[in-house]
C-alpha cells in the first residue's frame, strides 16, 4: 500500500512539473529521450565471486574444537548473530588439558567467512597482554578443517595434528 502511495506522489510531481513547461521544452524532452536510453551502459552483473548476504549465517550455531588423536584445548564456539560474511558470537566453553577456564575472561569475538569458504576468528581475553586465540580453516557443510589454530601464543597446527571443528547438533 505504501508503495502505491509513494509510486502515486512521483508520478504527480512528474506530471506537475512537466506541465510547467513550456510546449518547445517539453516536445525537446521527449525528442532526446530515446536516444539517452540508447546511450546508457549495460548493467553488469555481480561476479560469482561476490559472498551471498546470508553466508554468516550458515555458522549460527555451536562449534566445538577439538584435536584428533591428542590431548590439548577443547573449546565450544557460540555464534549468536551474522551479517553478509561476518559473524558474533562468544567462548562458550574452553577446556585447557584439565581445567575449564571461565569463559567469562574472553570478550564476545567478531569473524568472518570469505566466498571461498575460509572463517577466520580472532578471541582476545578479557586481561591484556595475553596472546588472542586465532582460527583459520576451510568450511565444508558443518565442519571447519583448520589451518592456523594458536592458542597459548602457540600454533597447534603441526604436522599429525589434525584441528577439526564440528556444528553441534
Amino acid at each position: 500500500m505504501s508503495r502505491f502511495l509513494v509510486l502515486a506522489l512521483v508520478f504527480a510531481a512528474a506530471c506537475g512539473r512537466e506541465g510547467a513547461q513550456p510546449a518547445a521544452q517539453r516536445s525537446a524532452a521527449r525528442d532526446t529521450t530515446p536516444a539517452t536510453l540508447s546511450t546508457l551502459a549495460p548493467i553488469t552483473p555481480v561476479s560469482p565471486a561476490t559472498p551471498a548476504p546470508a553466508l554468516g549465517r550458515l555458522l549460527i550455531g555451536s562449534w566445538d574444537i577439538f584435536p584428533t588423536g591428542i590431548g590439548g584445548p577443547h573449546l565450544t564456539l557460540t555464534v549468536n548473530s551474522a551479517t553478509d560474511g561476518s559473524f558474533r558470537g562468544r567462548l562458550s566453553r574452553a577446556l585447557a588439558g584439565d581445567v575449564l577456564l571461565d569463559t567469562d575472561r574472553f570478550r564476545v569475538f567478531t569473524g568472518r567467512i570469505g566466498p571461498d569458504s575460509m572463517v577466520r576468528v580472532t578471541i582476545r581475553w578479557v586481561e591484556k597482554g595475553v596472546p588472542p586465540v586465532e582460527l583459520a580453516g576451510k568450511a565444508s557443510g558443518d565442519e571447519w578443517h583448520l589451518s592456523r589454530f594458536v592458542w597459548g601464543g602457540e600454533e597447534q597446527v603441526l604436522p599429525g595434528r589434525t584441528w577439526t571443528v564440528r556444528k553441534e547438533r
